[in-house]
């Protein structure tokens, strides 16, 4: 799963993260990660973010 820190001072450093062995070429091609470690974007398993977070919040942006 994709998710955003809004505040951008943390990013996962796990499973998925922007320089995790996880990723193969096929799943770049795929998915089309940004990998910024500054940007507050990441990925993580599903599996992580349930033992990881508690509660989320949601909101859906739209381009202006």
């Amino acid at each position: 799963m994709n998710i955003r820190n809004p505040w951008g001072k943390f990013e996962w450093d796990g499973a998925w993260a922007d320089d995790s062995e996880e990723w193969t070429e096929e799943m770049i091609e795929i998915f089309k990660p940004v990998f910024d470690t500054n940007d507050g974007g990441f990925w993580m398993s599903f599996e992580d973010f349930t033992q990881k977070f508690v509660s989320v919040n949601a909101c859906l942006v739209k381009p202006w």
